[in-house]
């Protein structure tokens, strides 16, 4: 804004929206805490016209960032899940602010993690990702459409008249009685509108312990001896939505204590974790993944998280990170754990680095947990015993002597819905894991080239797969066989 000679409102304007509190506002907060009085601010802040000028846009800004949903909303969604046309109903009546506040809650009951706004030809549909599934929950008039989009934009301080571009915000939904949550804001073009994807950030994750994650009892010594080594590298993988972020900040918090320094870099921060020093990275600025993870290492920290590694520089800073005394944590979209090392391989690390770099790579995938209170019991059925008997044979002796007890069970258990699910059937959800520590006999593996057939064979030999982390939960009463079908394809 200097080199393009910008005048001073305007700099002023952009400076307050990055966070600068002007001397006027300071010295009035300093005036209601009784501190001082409004003469001396005015005498000592010198030329103030510029608080008359913006001050109807800041208060705008400021005050409609975010929504409030009070118990009476609440209660209306809650007691209106068994016929949703109660709400589409009431959406239509009222005024748009009060009719996105019931948009928000109703995702706010369900516990969705996204709410989905889609126009289509004659209508807009709302979608909720319930435990990990997008649902068609809401119909409404597509003359309503637009007033949702422009309300949103107002919410997440974007621009109303860009139609034809990405735009992307925040705003904070506050829920009576239960705190703030962040919502982040995704619009896109599309072919009949602008289409919004609304993320409920939980500002939360300290409770996640690695077995709430899903990693299985018997896995937890190898895991935290893994997580604990003071240097190396540790990836999960997965598709989008997996749960891979939220696992590696389940282990950033049980790393986290005074004596170790912990920084991360993170597009966007998606928790806030106290006593770790977290970064945002803006690629229209230039801090980009490597540029900030090159700042890092001047800092000398002892663990750094790098939200995702995705593309060739971000990865040889990281393995050179690793490889210097510091322990890296991080994430890559593949399917299992082989393809992270014929992935890592595409990004132009040689096979010896990677051998020597790596210290666990978890695979996952989130699934649906059944409702304890409503979930039914049923024989299991003959061509699932094949597979389950099928995939205990292929466990090795160690494995075998761990989990050979599961697959032993006769009984699986499907969805219902009651009243304490939101009578969907699943409460929840939970992590198929695939986890492989590195041995030296796999180091060499890797760093004798071997290709990705024989990389997934090898870890076979070594580690619990996805399936079969599957069936062990869905023995154990946890999911659905149709469950894991849904994610991993037919058993």
């Amino acid at each position: 804004m200097i080199r393009k000679n910008s005048s001073i409102d305007e700099i002023r304007e952009e400076a307050i929206s990055q966070g600068m509190v002007p001397l006027f506002h300071d010295g009035l907060l300093k005036a209601l805490n009784g501190e001082t009085t409004m003469e001396e601010i005015t005498r000592v802040a010198g030329d103030i016209d510029y608080v008359k000028l913006m001050f109807s846009k800041i208060l705008d800004q400021t005050l409609t960032r975010g929504i409030y949903i009070d118990k009476n909303e609440n209660a209306l969604v809650a007691g209106s899940l068994k016929n949703l046309l109660i709400i589409e109903k009431k959406i239509a009546d009222i005024k748009m602010e009060e009719a996105f506040d019931l948009v928000a809650a109703l995702g706010l009951v369900y516990k969705a993690s996204d709410i989905h706004i889609e126009p289509e030809e004659e209508k807009t549909i709302i979608r909720y990702r319930i435990n990990g599934v997008l649902e068609d929950k809401l119909s409404l008039p597509k003359e309503l459409h637009g007033l949702i989009i422009q309300h949103i934009k107002n919410l997440s301080g974007l621009d109303v008249k860009i139609t034809d571009r990405v735009q992307e915000g925040r705003f904070k939904i506050t829920e009576e009685g239960k705190g703030d949550r962040d919502c982040r804001v995704s619009i896109i073009p599309s072919g009949y509108g602008e289409a919004v994807v609304l993320r409920i950030l939980e500002s939360d994750i300290k409770t996640l312990s690695l077995t709430e994650l899903g990693i299985l009892p018997e896995f937890l010594p190898v895991v935290k001896k893994a997580i604990t080594a003071p240097t190396g590298i540790i990836i999960s993988c997965g598709p989008t939505s997996s749960g891979k972020t939220t696992t590696m900040y389940s282990i950033l918090s049980l790393l986290n204590n005074p004596s170790i320094k912990i920084m991360t870099i993170e597009d966007p921060i998606e928790y806030r974790l106290t006593g770790v020093l977290q970064t945002q990275v803006k690629e229209s600025s230039g801090y980009t993944f490597p540029e900030a993870l090159r700042s890092f290492l001047r800092q000398n920290p002892n663990v750094i998280l790098v939200g995702e590694i995705r593309d060739e520089e971000t990865a040889k800073v990281a393995m050179q990170a690793s490889l210097t005394g510091h322990l890296i944590l991080s994430t890559l979209h593949t399917a299992d754990t082989a393809t992270v090392v014929s992935r890592l391989g595409n990004f132009q690390i040689s096979n010896s680095e990677i051998a020597t770099s790596l210290n666990m790579l978890l695979a996952q995938r989130l699934v649906r947990k059944l409702c304890p209170h409503c979930k039914k019991e049923e024989n299991v059925s003959e061509f699932f015993k094949k597979e389950i008997k099928e995939e205990k044979e292929k466990l090795n002796k160690e494995l075998g002597e761990q989990f050979g007890k599961y697959f032993d069970k006769e009984k699986v258990y499907t969805s219902v819905g009651c009243e304490e699910c939101n009578f969907t059937g699943f409460l929840g959800q939970t992590g198929l894991f695939e986890i492989l520590v590195m041995d030296e006999a796999f180091r060499k593996i890797i760093a004798d080239g071997a290709n990705i057939n024989i990389l997934r064979e090898e870890v076979q030999k070594r580690a619990l797969t996805l399936k079969q982390d599957g069936i062990i939960k869905t023995l154990m009463g946890i999911i659905s066989e149709t469950e894991v079908k849904r994610v991993l394809g037919e058993v």
